[in-house]
């Protein structure tokens, strides 16, 4: 896309505007296949979200931590 872009100003530089309206076409042709974004969440959508998440966050934690303790044995420490 980036070429494309350079392309196309370089079609203006030279003052060759046939080139630049079909790289114009092609970047319009292009957008037609560009999904349109998901909708919007509401707040509360959003919230619940990073809730898991951060629940999520917490569990993979507490995994973590027990691993550790299993290679560095923390329960006989205490």
């Amino acid at each position: 896309m980036s070429d494309d872009l350079d392309l196309y100003d370089y079609a203006a530089a030279i003052g060759d505007f046939t080139w630049q309206e079909n790289i114009m076409d092609k970047f319009k042709q292009n957008d037609a296949y560009i999904e349109p974004p998901p909708s919007a969440l509401t707040d509360e959508e959003f919230n619940r979200l990073l809730l898991a998440i951060a629940k999520k966050i917490e569990e993979v934690h507490a995994l973590m931590e027990q691993e550790k303790c299993k290679v560095y044995r923390c329960d006989s420490q205490s």
